[in-house]
């Protein structure tokens, strides 16, 4: 866990987990990387600069239950939780597309689509993902995911909004 202090002490939660299973480097060693990318990029701001606090969490335990990791994260931190105003979850990025007709993998010639997940339903954060999608290349489907999966599932019941993409 790694916190940059902004100029409010409301948090963005920028969380990925790191197990593995059988396409560990794309599920989830590409959000891992993305998430320190962006600790690194953000501790590069001034915190005079930085709106909200962000916290960066790598959590395990999401390939055998699904999302104990972030279950046990929110019952550590409890005084982290209570101040998230969103959660960005980033799994599965940077996914080719895989065929795996009988049970061999084999890379296709385009990128997997993401499936982006908005927990609230917000229009702005739908419409601000759906512009990143279009200004950085990434396919996306047009359904919008409106319930939590993934890690975030352990946030069911918070009321705390998750966003992120998954393939």
């Amino acid at each position: 866990v790694a916190t940059l202090p902004g100029t409010s002490d409301e948090v963005i939660l920028i969380t990925a987990h790191i197990d593995g299973f059988f396409k560990a480097a794309l599920d989830n060693g590409t959000g891992v990387a993305a998430t320190m990318a962006l600790a690194k990029h953000y501790s590069a701001i001034p915190q005079e600069q930085r709106k909200y606090t962000l916290v960066f969490a790598i959590t395990g335990d999401h390939e055998m239950t699904g999302h104990a990791g972030m279950i046990r994260f929110a019952e550590t931190y409890p005084e982290i939780m209570d101040k998230t105003a969103l959660v960005v979850q980033l799994e599965h990025l940077a996914s080719p597309g895989i065929d795996t007709s009988l049970n061999v993998p084999k890379l296709t010639n385009h990128d997997a689509a993401r499936l982006l997940m908005v927990t609230n339903r917000n229009p702005t954060l739908i419409e601000l993902f759906r512009r990143a999608a279009q200004d950085f290349n990434i396919t996306m489907t047009q359904a919008v995911f409106q319930e939590y999966a993934g890690d975030v599932e352990g946030l069911y019941g918070s009321g705390i909004p998750a966003v992120g993409w998954i393939e």
